[in-house]
């Protein structure tokens, strides 16, 4: 961590429930499972893992306008990259078309950018949409089940079928996904279901 870094207490909270609450716990959950697929993933783990873990923050109270303005400029910064745009042209793109402030459009073109492109920003927005839909028509109960390793929602049945019967461990917790209202939740509420 850069030692000019600052982080406000919702920050590290959201930090928390994204980082530790998902990626970690879904990390030590897999290892206790008598089947190693769970460690290594199974299909559309990514985007289901970062769409839980945004679904955390959101279920907290912990995403806010500027978090969720985040994610969308990335899929914008992404977009550009796959429509074969350099560094410059995205970047621009950002600070003429988005009103990013110059470091903070260096910063998320960087991360877009490295290692010579990297999408993985795409799927955090829609995974988040899909975990809210199915949260929607099932509850939260069902989604504590992808915590049991590296999951994706097309397992989500079988899996939970294999928590029923027995066969793997059911995942351990740290927090319930129980929703909280959060900074202007109107808006939010309104942002979040505009996510296509």
């Amino acid at each position: 961590i850069n030692k000019e870094a600052r982080f406000s207490h919702k920050d590290l909270e959201s930090l928390a429930y994204h980082e530790l609450g998902v990626h970690m716990l879904t990390t030590i959950n897999a290892k206790a499972q008598v089947l190693k697929i769970f460690s290594l993933g199974l299909t559309g783990n990514t985007h289901t893992q970062e769409g839980i873990a945004i679904f955390s923050e959101y279920c907290t109270g912990n995403l806010g306008l500027n978090r969720l303005k985040t994610l969308a400029l990335r899929v914008v910064a992404v977009r550009s990259l796959l429509d074969d745009r350099d560094f410059v042209t995205t970047y621009a793109l950002l600070v003429d078309k988005y009103k990013v402030e110059a470091e903070a459009a260096f910063t998320l073109t960087t991360r877009v950018y490295r290692g010579g492109g990297l999408t993985k920003d795409f799927l955090y927005l829609k995974g988040f949409k899909e975990i809210c839909d199915l949260s929607q028509v099932q509850g939260t109960g069902n989604l504590d089940d992808l915590l049991v390793g590296k999951t994706g929602l097309l397992d989500l049945s079988v899996v939970s079928e294999m928590i029923e019967r027995g066969i793997i461990s059911k995942p351990r917790l740290l927090f319930p996904l129980e929703f909280k209202p959060s900074e202007n939740p109107n808006i939010l509420e309104y942002l979040v279901s505009s996510i296509r």
